[in-house]
């Protein structure tokens, strides 16, 4: 469609070419339809993400013709405009399983997480495989005033412009005025809703001082809006300041009670999709070392299955998530007493300069593909013994999956 995806919806013969595509791409092996309709996407100078523009009569094509394979999911990210009954009239359609992702907890919304994993299994009852790709960490953002991903779906936050633009709108009091406005209101799927106790300075050029304290802190220290003390870090800083937000997920208690659940998939890493602003990667360490050890929430066995075969048997990957006979030697090695994840760490090995953030493994002793080792618990093998999937079980997952009480 060109740019005119991010316009509008498919034209009748645009749409009978995607499905022809997707058609194709199902024969070649590919494992299903990952889409998005969550207002938080967007591409260059705010853009819509051109999924976001489709219509519902779309996707129930491409589940018409997952159903012809017989085989494969749909999985999509979710904005409100995407309820559970949708997901199970599309798992109705091509009686294939639905991933709703992500579940996370919203600080302000503290009623949505467990009412959409209620919705899923409530569709489960009916026979109809609905899940949610849960996750297990907090999610923390490193962002400064010219790339704020959190605040961008809030109005009017400027999606365009150079910095001398942006310094300009921030110190307008009308922009701060209708940001405040709009800002204190939640408002759906919104992953920022004005809690400024949990973001914090992390670095300031200019006043290192502040470096670790929350913006709330600041404001009731300097008595003023905090709104107005975040635009004026960052305006001192020439808008170079790094700020971390902990968005998600920060509520302990009620992550617990998420991802007890089974029927809460616990395989959420955002893929590498934000990789300037956090890093996801290793959730599985961070599970094992956090919720298994510290905080004694699961047993080693119940989440080594949780982070195994049953995510491997909801998505129909075959002969994996087990050790057992037959099936590919896909392991890691790992001390129980030492495994979790480090901070995140930012290098510059992109194009043009780019940076990005990675992680660690600490207690990470090794990993195996296929039988051969591709990491020796130091530093990548030079073994490559991947290979591309292009088969997946056409059986349904089990749909009434226990929810198994943690230890």
């Amino acid at each position: 469609m060109g740019d005119a995806g991010s316009e509008r919806a498919a034209t009748a013969d645009e749409l009978q070419r995607m499905l022809a595509l997707f058609d194709q791409a199902m024969a070649a092996g590919a494992i299903g339809l990952g889409s998005s309709t969550f207002e938080n996407h967007n591409g260059s100078g705010g853009i819509p993400v051109p999924s976001r523009l489709a219509d519902d009569d779309e996707f129930r094509a491409f589940a018409g013709v997952l159903a012809k394979h017989g085989r494969g999911m749909i999985q999509a990210t979710c904005g409100d405009r995407t309820g559970i009954a949708f997901l199970e009239e599309l798992a109705a359609i091509c009686e294939r399983p639905m991933i709703y992702c992500p579940l996370l907890d919203y600080p302000t919304r503290p009623e949505r997480a467990p009412g959409i994993a209620r919705a899923c299994a409530e569709a489960r009852g009916r026979g109809r495989a609905v899940y949610t790709q849960a996750s297990c960490q907090p999610l923390n953002m490193d962002f400064t005033l010219l790339n704020a991903y959190p605040m961008i779906t809030i109005e009017p936050w400027p999606t365009r412009g150079d910095k001398g633009h942006h310094a300009r709108t921030f110190a307008d009091p009308t922009f701060r005025a209708a940001f405040k406005d709009n800002v204190g209101a939640p408002k759906g799927g919104r992953i920022f809703n004005g809690t400024w106790h949990l973001v914090e300075v992390s670095l300031s050029p200019t006043q290192p001082e502040l470096e670790t304290r929350s913006i709330a802190e600041i404001a009731r220290e300097r008595g003023q809006d905090p709104v107005d003390v975040f635009l004026d870090i960052g305006l001192a800083d020439d808008l170079a300041t790094i700020f971390t937000a902990k968005l998600l997920n920060v509520d302990e208690t009620r992550v617990g009670q998420l991802l007890a659940d089974d029927g809460n998939l616990v395989s959420l890493s955002d893929a590498g999709a934000h990789l300037t602003l956090f890093c996801d990667a290793g959730y599985a360490m961070y599970f094992l070392g956090r919720w298994v050890r510290q905080l004694g929430r699961f047993t080693l066995p119940h989440a080594i299955r949780k982070l195994t075969c049953d995510v491997a048997d909801v998505y129909g990957i075959l002969d994996r998530g087990r050790l057992t006979p037959g099936a590919w030697a896909d392991m890691i090695l790992f001390d129980p007493e030492r495994i979790g994840i480090s901070k995140p760490r930012r290098i510059a090995d992109l194009p043009a300069g780019a940076t990005r953030l990675v992680r660690s493994a600490p207690g990470l002793d090794g990993v195996w593909v296929n039988g051969r080792s591709v990491f020796d618990g130091a530093d990548y093998t030079r073994e490559t013994p991947g290979q591309v999937l292009r088969a997946f079980s056409a059986t349904a997952p089990r749909l009434a999956m226990p929810t198994a009480r943690a230890a």
